[in-house]
Formats: structure tokens, C-alpha cells, sequence
């Protein structure tokens, strides 16, 4: 949880959630919170002033109409706590790069996990120093900190696995097919809806602390975005047709980080590793480009082994294994 939560208001936004469509009376608000009925009133106005929608109606008390859209941290430790996540959670208002701060903070002793969400990013960065373009309240900006104590090779797979679980997650909330790119994108029909970077801290030839840090366009409002961005990317909102709660879909975000960071602990993901890529990867049987530091290989992807390599059938007929490298899609989303 975050530690500056306010229990009270917690509570208070909980009683009135509970009783929609119906009212809740100041009094019994009162005796719940155990505070005065003044107090009542004045906590009301500060979650009105929050963006809560609440009427107040004589004799019957308060009713929730409406919550902020936009990422709120009461909401979203009520949406963790729903889901039995329990994991020790940041929000800034700006930051740097959710992954430096997130780095800093597991290095000075926070507890593990951690997560950072920043609502703006100022050096927000991907894989090869690129820039995620993060200047919308629809983005969702978050770094997933751990202390594993694993040989670096441990990354690699993560990274992989994550996808492919967010890519699982993503769609079922959404109603939209989400795709995993080998080895950092998610994708929808092609565009790009989010990008992962994995960094670690070593510690001899152990991961001390490892982040993941991920970019996800939710609510984004692709018409306002560069005309470069425009033309590869998409959110979950532009592709779907509906808004969604930031709370509820960073809460949703979180949980399956912390389960998938545990199932990979316990090294119990190997047939649901083989079955997320039949189902889910955007590159398996397909032509691609892999541009690696030896330079550019074209090829069909014929899966990944289990270190999660990907596994590429050049025209010779030959399989050739690849750990790390940058991937286009013949025709399509270009990386």
C-alpha cells in the first residue's frame, strides 16, 4: 500500500461505494469513521474538490454518482485491496524516469516489490535510449522494482513473460486483442499500445535489483499525439471505443505484475509460456527482420526456446537462436 493513504477517506468513499445506487446517511457515515458529522462534511467537499461526483439529498444522506476518471491513489488502494495485492506503491505527480526512481528507492531499502507511477515523465526512455512519448494523463508510467537474487539470464525470460501475461490480462479486460512483440511491445492490430524496459543492478553474477518499467497508453487521446506517433500507436480506449477507470486499470496492472513475478519465482510457467506464445505473439510464424549488433537477419519466426531466445528459420532452411535484437514485422508495425 501507500503509506500516505488516509484510512478515514479510504473508508468513506468505501461506504459510499458499497451502498450505489442507494444513500448513505451522514450519521452512519459518522459512526463508521468514528468522527463528527461536521467532519463529514468537510471530507466530503475535499473528494468533491478530488473530482468525486457526490449529491447530498435531505433525509437520505450522500450518494456516489461519479468517480474520477483519472488516476486517483484512494481508488486505486481500494481496486488493490479488492484484489488482495499486497505490494508497497509511489505516485509522483512528475518525475525524471519512473525507472531511476524506482531504482533509487529499492537501492536506499524500500521494501520489495515496489512500484513507481509518475503521472508525467520528463526523460521517460526505451529500449535503444528511445523516447515514450508520455506528455497525456491516458498514459499510464510505472516501474516494477524486485530484488530477485538471480543470474542476470533471469531478465531476459522475464521481460518475455510479462508480456505475454499483460497481453492476456489487457484483453480480456478490454474486449480488444492484445499481441506481445518479442521481446518489449504489446500491440494492437499492429500499432503499438505499450513498450517494457528492463533494467538490473548487479551484484557479482546476481541481479541485485531488477525494474521493469512499462509505458501503456489507456485512455491516451491519439488525435492530440505528433503525427509520428500517430501512425504506429494506438490505446486501449482509441481501439476499443470506451474510457476506463485509471485507477482500475493500473490496479488490474499491478496485480498481475505481482502474480507473474511469483509464478516465475516458482518456476511454474513453463506451459503457460508455450501457450500465451501460441496464442498471443504477434511475430510467431511470421516474416520478420531481426537487427542485431552483427547486423540485419530476415526470417520466419518458428517460436522460442527456453531461455525465450527467439527462434528464427532463415531462407537457407537453417534455425538460428537469437537472445537480444530489434524486430519488424514485414508489411506491418515497424519497432
Amino acid at each position: 500500500m501507500n503509506d500516505s493513504i488516509n484510512e478515514a477517506e479510504l473508508s468513506l468513499i468505501a461506504a459510499l461505494r458499497d451502498a450505489q445506487p442507494g444513500f448513505v446517511s451522514g450519521e452512519e457515515l459518522a459512526d463508521k469513521l468514528g468522527v463528527s458529522r461536521v467532519s463529514i462534511k468537510s471530507r466530503i467537499d475535499r473528494l468533491k474538490e478530488a473530482g468525486f461526483e457526490i449529491d447530498a439529498v435531505r433525509r437520505q444522506g450522500y450518494t456516489l454518482v461519479g468517480e474520477p476518471e483519472a488516476l486517483h491513489p484512494l481508488l486505486l488502494e481500494l481496486e488493490l485491496r479488492a484484489l488482495g495485492t499486497d505490494i508497497h506503491w509511489i505516485l509522483l505527480e512528475e518525475c525524471a524516469s519512473t525507472n531511476d526512481e524506482a531504482m533509487r528507492t529499492l537501492t536506499d531499502g524500500a521494501r520489495s516489490p515496489l512500484v513507481v507511477i509518475s503521472r508525467k515523465q520528463s526523460a521517460g526512455r526505451g529500449r535503444l535510449g528511445r523516447r515514450w512519448h508520455s506528455d497525456d494523463g491516458g498514459n499510464l508510467m510505472l516501474s516494477f522494482g524486485v530484488r530477485p537474487g538471480k543470474p542476470p539470464a533471469f531478465m531476459q525470460r522475464f521481460t518475455v513473460w510479462v508480456g505475454l501475461r499483460l497481453a492476456a490480462k489487457l484483453s480480456a479486460y478490454s474486449g480488444v486483442k492484445v499481441k506481445a512483440k518479442w521481446p518489449n511491445d504489446l500491440l494492437i492490430e499492429g500499432r503499438k499500445l505499450a513498450g517494457i524496459l528492463t533494467e538490473a543492478r548487479l551484484d557479482s553474477d546476481r541481479m541485485r535489483e531488477l525494474i521493469l518499467g512499462l509505458g501503456l497508453n489507456i485512455n491516451s487521446a491519439v488525435d492530440t499525439w505528433p503525427v509520428e506517433v500517430r501512425s504506429i500507436a494506438t490505446s486501449l480506449s482509441h481501439a476499443s471505443g470506451r474510457r476506463f477507470s485509471m485507477s482500475a486499470a493500473t490496479a488490474l496492472v499491478l496485480n498481475e505484475l505481482v502474480n507473474a513475478f511469483d509464478d516465475y519465482q516458482n518456476d511454474n510457467i513453463d506451459a503457460e509460456m508455450q501457450q500465451l506464445w501460441d496464442e498471443l505473439s504477434a511475430i510467431n510464424n511470421q516474416s520478420v527482420t531481426i537487427s542485431t549488433y552483427e547486423g540485419a537477419v530476415t526470417g520466419e519466426v518458428v517460436g522460442i526456446d527456453s531461455t525465450s531466445a527467439l527462434q528464427l528459420r532463415l531462407p537457407t532452411g537453417e534455425i538460428k537462436t537469437y537472445a537480444a535484437g530489434d524486430v519488424s514485422l514485414s508489411g506491418n508495425y515497424q519497432a
